[in-house]
């Protein structure tokens, strides 16, 4: 039975995780990040400690002192954990920003966390970082003239030259740092209007960490490939700073059509994502599967799913039948995955049960889990041996869960200290007495399972007086390959409405229907739209009457033109994009 390493008492805050690895195994390669022509540079805890201590002798220098913030706007790689390590072991604040941040987002990032400094990825982005704060190159060993605002990787490496780059001096330095200061502000990613900064403590964080590792059985012997941004903080608790406790390799992959390639040359023990990439990864083994191979399949799936409900027989016909599927069929889809996959972990938004027992039947699991960021971000999540798809599993040890009202409320000492700036919004979420609104309406069966119904605030109320969550009913249609995304529509009006996104993938190999979708007559979007009508009847019938779309558009821009960095859905910009279009569908307009 595999065990999770322990996490010493004398971790107090995020940079001792680091400490723990330098004084354990110094010398290990902990993070991995491509050079210019592909190939991984591993470095080994007492390189990043080196680094983090001139880096955080520079920004002292800089003028950086305990509560100040300083920026992180770059890609996954080595240098953003260093950079990170190194604001948050002199007592300041770590700000990340998505690398796909608009001009208007990161100014007021720039503005509301008082930044004055940023370290960015390469020169190309300075231009995004608003004037006078102080950028710090990354990917660059240029040097810049004092007067700029501007420093290169090398010139503050050589600022912080004289800083006593020893464990000693490290674990001293870290040994003034509070706990319960704020390690880190985690700006939202605005699905309904501008970005909220959520203030997180060492103490916030260390909990999930620790928590994670009571349920989920990790060690030194991991190996993640990491794509999702560090910005986000689902990748950045689990991904970063719970590998980086157990001593774990990370792998920065920095462009995503990699992946495949990756995963076959990294062979990674665990990975982490959102729903989206399941759901993609399903549609394409179907759609690149011929006809005798998708009933192959299907039947394989029938047998694994019997093999699963008797509890894995080891003899007789059953346990015979799965062995021979697995061997002709699934164990080939496996492969894909490379040869040391244990499990898949989703997080970040409601991954569709049938995706979830689609890779299981293949042999693979996925541990979904459930949170926010205001949560550090975990509240709860499934265990590897207790687990019931549709639903995020059971909280967390150290964590308290409630619902009010149909919204789950949550307590516990990963919940934030509050939003920063910004009073009136934490006090509209967090009690006095420390309960967190969720915003999300669920239900917790006997066994302590939580299932998500949907965000309070995306609720549909139609004219008639009848609820309607959205989530349950786009879940289905995106069950199909043809439909990439689907937002329903009906707030205050009697029925519903639908705004679908086709899979251009999955149209791409029938090049009358693509050419369709490319084309910008009448006729061709009427064609499309007759074939897409009886999919979507056909997705939506187990649903009632009142849930089901009576009508709905096909959209002519891509999906991702209306997600955030992490792939949700920001529905109120569909809305106000589309209005005229959905207008049409209803006799009066859409409010």
């Amino acid at each position: 039975m595999l065990i999770s390493r322990k996490i010493p008492n004398f971790i107090r805050t995020l940079p001792d995780l680091l400490l723990h690895n330098v004084l354990t195994n110094p010398n290990k390669p902990l993070f991995f990040t491509p050079d210019s022509s592909g190939d991984y540079c591993g470095s080994c805890a007492l390189d990043i400690q080196r680094h983090v201590m001139q880096i955080s002798h520079a920004l002292g220098a800089m003028g950086v002192k305990p509560g100040s913030a300083v920026g992180i706007f770059a890609r996954n790689q080595t240098r953003w954990i260093i950079a990170d390590l190194a604001i948050m072991s002199i007592g300041a604040i770590s700000v990340p920003i998505y690398p796909t941040s608009t001009p208007e987002e990161i100014a007021h990032i720039t503005q509301d966390a008082n930044l004055s400094i940023i370290f960015v990825d390469t020169i190309t982005l300075k231009d995004y970082v608003p004037e006078p704060v102080h950028q710090i190159i990354l990917n660059s060993d240029q040097s810049y003239a004092a007067r700029e605002t501007l420093s290169s990787w090398s010139q503050i490496l050589e600022r912080g030259q004289s800083a006593n780059t020893n464990s000693g001096a490290l674990s001293k330095q870290l040994a003034n740092l509070d706990p319960h200061q704020t390690a880190t502000i985690v700006y939202t990613s605005g699905t309904t209007g501008q970005s909220k900064g959520v203030a997180l403590t060492h103490a916030n964080i260390l909990s999930n960490v620790r928590d994670v590792l009571s349920i989920i059985p990790l060690n030194e012997n991991e190996i993640a490939l990491s794509f999702l941004p560090l910005s986000h903080i689902f990748e950045r608790t689990v991904g970063y700073y719970t590998l980086l406790a157990v001593g774990g390799r990370i792998y920065y992959i920095q462009d995503i059509d990699t992946l495949s390639d990756s995963i076959l040359t990294i062979n990674p023990t665990i990975m982490l994502s959102v729903p989206r990439l399941y759901e993609k990864i399903y549609h394409r083994i179907y759609a690149s599967a011929s006809r005798m191979q998708r009933l192959a399949l299907t039947n394989a799936l029938k047998v694994s799913q019997r093999y699963q409900s008797k509890k894995r027989p080891r003899w007789g016909p059953t346990a015979l039948a799965y062995s021979l599927a697995d061997s002709l069929v699934l164990k080939k889809l496996r492969d894909r995955f490379g040869k040391r996959l244990r499990f898949f972990v989703s997080g970040g938004a409601g991954l569709n049960p049938a995706i979830a027992q689609f890779f299981y039947n293949c042999g693979l699991l996925i541990v979904e889990g459930y949170g926010l960021t205001e949560a550090g971000p975990i509240i709860a999540c499934n265990r590897l041996d207790s687990f019931k798809f549709g639903t995020v599993g059971q909280s967390l040890p150290s964590v308290t869960v409630t619902v009010q009202e149909g919204e789950l409320l949550a307590k516990g000492p990963n919940i934030m200290t509050g939003y920063h700036n910004k009073p009136t919004e934490t006090a509209a979420v967090l009690s006095p007495d420390g309960w967190l609104s969720t915003g999300d309406l669920v239900t917790i069966d006997t066994d302590g399972f939580i299932s998500v119904i949907d965000r309070k605030k995306d609720l549909i109320i139609l004219s008639t007086g009848k609820n309607v969550p959205p989530i349950p009913v786009e879940s289905k249609l995106k069950e199909s390959a043809w439909i990439q995304e689907a937002v329903l529509i009906g707030d205050n009006r009697n029925y519903i409405t639908a705004v679908i996104f086709p899979d251009s993938a999955t149209l791409a190999g029938h090049s009358d229907l693509y050419n369709c979708l490319k084309s910008a007559e009448p006729d061709d979007y009427s064609k499309l739209h007759q074939f897409y009508a009886p999919i979507i009847r056909k997705q939506c019938q187990s649903f009632t009457a009142f849930k089901q779309p009576k009508q709905f558009i096909l959209a002519t821009e891509p999906a991702e033109q209306f997600s955030t960095p992490t792939l949700k859905i920001k529905r109120r910009l569909i809305r106000d994009f589309y209005r005229s279009r959905l207008d049409d569908l209803y006799p009066t307009p859409i409010g």
